[in-house]
């Protein structure tokens, strides 16, 4: 499935430590809506631009679907307590 892929692809970028994904399918391409788990110290825009790329190289390039709407939201991990 879409998502299953997309999630494995997500999860092996660093500092990613969990991925959960809705696709919509529409007319002019498919939806998505992320939801990451990260480590707590990441840089979020640097973070979501990676994703959004590897988001864009698999719908895209990979499986040859037209990208909508991508909405990323990320949730940090806490910190570890000492």
């Amino acid at each position: 499935s879409i998502e299953q892929r997309l999630a494995y692809n997500i999860d092996q970028l660093p500092d990613v430590i969990k991925v959960s994904s809705r696709i919509t399918s529409r007319t002019r391409g498919v939806d998505i809506d992320l939801l990451l788990e990260t480590a707590p110290d990441i840089d979020v825009p640097m973070k979501t631009e990676e994703v959004l790329e590897v988001t864009r190289e698999v719908i895209v390039e990979r499986m040859g679907l037209k990208l909508g709407k991508v909405q990323v939201q990320i949730k940090h991990a806490p910190y570890p307590k000492e």
